[in-house]
């Protein structure tokens, strides 16, 4: 507003408020204009919140039964959830499966021989790296990234998104001395067999299989480092109620240590049991990963070395083997079983076929050795003595690699309902139709594992609520129409929204799809009535439990078609309030132009405000000369007075 000095002062005349209720005059009609407009547009804005916020409550209740997943009917349980967990679609099939794990997924691992510290240097050449059916090659330049620490970089560098990284390790050198060596370390990002490591080598020292320089790094899983421990010892599973190992005068040479309580007896191989018709088991599990069968032979065999003690009550004693893939339940192979009739030693022979073990990869073979004996005597004074076993073509590699593998790039396996299954990660999605089952931890002891139950049945708990949670939010959007579009006679007011034709048709729309009827004639359930969902005389929805129910019981998967379908109900109705709701939706749309309208009415008060400061401005400038003029004509009077008066003074003195 134009900043003026007070007028009227001069004239004695109230011009100051004669102008501004000239410019007030002016202002009023189109104030009150715009300010019911913006009063309006705002209200509108508000109404249109209000619907908003109810049609997305609804629409989070429809997409809870717009797709299959969310309609399914299937609940699942497991006995250890820690152990094993499940979940389900409407595909599988209700019943009970019996699982166990035998092994969890892991990820292939190589170690280095040791290395001085970080800086030293290994050797220079070209690393080729495979993992799985992939590889890339690293290169190692004298002087450059020859160090163990350059090497690692080098190898991260060309390792990106290849699934492979390199770290070193610093640990102490096993001489109690305090030092420390390094090793480098690859590892694999992801779990499974086909996700294998190998690294050759083209050496610059121009050896390729030597021990020196870059060849230090060589790794061929085919042909793993020469060497390694003793194969491990026979392990005890099984014994009899009452049974003890004790000491005998037996002289044996077991290969792999004794199954005794005494470990400082060598020659131990001796059991005592205190009861008849016992029997005695003992298992190898062939863990070391360095150690292969080796192919080329038709047969394999492997001996035992037994005897039957002298002593009464004996009637019967036998040997038998079986060969497991480690942890499955289910034997490869099943020996006759060979008497024992001798009280010196005696070796026994078991042949198979090397066909069975053609699937079986390093460190997964497990033989079991059964003994069995029988008498009458109270007391059983001598059972089957398990001596050497010897698996004639089980043997050490003998090849050029010189990393060391510290973690077998192995699939994680279960066994559902006694069958063995694999897969590269810990889930297993292929094994039960519409199932997927999640291993979390192994076994306890992966010679028996435990086993988890899981259960798939139908429900319907799910669904029903689910249409619960629909009806009412349908209801309650129909509620917000009403009090946005209806009108109170008591208080001859209407809402925010009445007259607005968007909101009307917002609401016929819903009505009109919502009981709209499949297209395909010969389905079950063509319409949301024929579940027991329909409408009150008020417009709001209800739903029968009884009918619902039934037609749970009739036809589960009538009731997903009719509700998420490729014409379901619910895909239907989540489009049309996504088409009302979304970014680009009807009342987005509405908002935006209740928003412009506010914007042009603040432009307006510009503009008003403009006009009323070039009206006042107008009226002080015509006021101002009135205000001179008649302060001019004011002074003229007061003058003419003075004189007229002193005219009047003389003339009345004279007399």
């Amino acid at each position: 507003m134009a900043t003026i000095s007070s007028i009227g002062t001069g004239s004695g005349i109230d011009l100051e408020g004669l102008v501004g209720q000239i410019v007030e005059a002016e202002r009023a009609p189109t104030e009150r204009r715009l300010t019911l407009r913006e009063a309006t547009a705002e209200a509108s804005i508000s109404g249109f919140g209000n619907l908003s916020t109810s049609l997305d409550a609804l629409r989070a209740t429809l997409n809870n039964l717009s797709d299959d997943e969310s309609t399914s009917l299937r609940t699942v349980t497991s006995t250890d959830i820690d152990y094993v967990s499940v979940s389900a679609d409407n595909d599988a099939l209700v019943g009970t499966h019996d699982i166990q794990v035998l092994n969890l997924v892991s990820n292939h691992k190589l170690a280095s021989g040791d290395f001085a510290t970080p800086a030293t240097v290994a050797g220079h050449g070209t690393l080729t790296i495979g993992i799985g059916n992939t590889s890339f090659d690293v290169e190692i330049e004298e002087g450059v990234n020859d160090s163990i620490a350059g090497i690692r970089d080098a190898i991260n560098e060309a390792a990106i998104d290849r699934g492979l990284s390199a770290s070193l390790i610093t640990v102490d050198n096993g001489l109690d001395d305090g030092g420390t060596v390094t090793k480098l370390v690859l590892s694999a990002d992801e779990g499974g067999e086909d996700n294998i490591i190998s690294v050759a080598v083209v050496d610059g020292d121009g050896d390729n299989d030597d021990e020196n320089g870059l060849s230090q790094l060589a790794y061929d899983p085919e042909n793993p480092p020469a060497g390694g421990p003793a194969l491990p010892p026979l392990n005890e599973t099984h014994r009899p109620d009452g049974a003890t190992f004790a000491t005998s005068g037996f002289q044996g040479s077991p290969a792999f240590g004794d199954i005794d309580d005494d470990p400082d007896s060598p020659d131990a191989n001796f059991l005592v049991a205190n009861d008849t018709n016992t029997d005695v088991s003992v298992r190898t599990s062939f863990t070391d990963p360095t150690r292969d069968i080796t192919a080329g032979a038709d047969l394999q065999e492997i001996r035992v070395e037994a005897r039957k003690t002298a002593g009464s009550g004996i009637s019967d004693a036998s040997i038998s083997i079986e060969i497991y893939e480690q942890g499955n339940p289910t034997p490869l192979f099943t020996s006759a079983a060979q008497d024992v009739t001798s009280t010196d030693s005696s070796v026994f022979s078991f042949t198979f076929d090397a066909a069975i073990l053609a699937d079986i990869s390093a460190g997964n073979l497990e033989v079991v050795v059964n003994g069995d004996s029988s008498g009458g005597a109270p007391v059983l004074r001598s059972a089957v003595d398990i001596g050497a076993i010897e698996f004639n073509s089980f043997s050490a590699g003998t090849g050029s690699s010189q990393m060391q593998e510290i973690s077998e790039a192995k699939d994680a396996r279960i066994t559902v309902d006694g069958f063995l299954a694999r897969s590269s990660s810990n889930n297993f999605a292929d094994v039960l139709e519409g199932v997927e089952i999640t291993a979390h931890k192994p076994p306890a002891d992966e010679l028996d594992p435990e086993t988890a139950r899981i259960t798939i049945e139908e429900s319907a708990s799910d669904i029903k609520a689910n249409i619960d949670a629909f009806v009412a939010s349908y209801n309650e959007v129909f509620v917000t129409i009403d009090s946005l579009t209806g009108f109170n006679a008591e208080t001859q007011t209407g809402g925010l929204l009445t007259g607005d034709a968007s909101v009307r048709q917002i609401e016929v729309l819903l009505r009109r799809n919502l009981f709209q009827s499949l297209s395909d004639s010969s389905a079950t359930f063509r319409n949301l009535a024929a579940i027991g969902i329909t409408t009150e005389r008020n417009g709001t929805l209800s739903v029968n439990g009884e009918s619902l129910q039934n037609a749970i019981d009739k036809d589960i998967p009538a009731i997903t078609n009719l509700l998420s379908g490729d014409e379901g109900v619910m895909n239907r109705l989540k489009d049309l309030v996504d088409s009302f709701v979304g970014s680009d939706g009807v009342i987005k749309a509405k908002t935006d132009g209740l928003s412009r309208t506010i914007d042009d009415i603040s432009d307006q008060r510009e503009r008003l405000q403009t006009r009323l400061d070039a009206i006042e401005a107008r009226f002080r400038r015509q006021f101002t000369g009135l205000d001179t003029l008649i302060a001019q004509f004011q002074s003229t009077q007061n003058f003419l007075t003075q004189q007229l008066s002193s005219i009047a003074s003389i003339t009345s003195n004279r007399n």
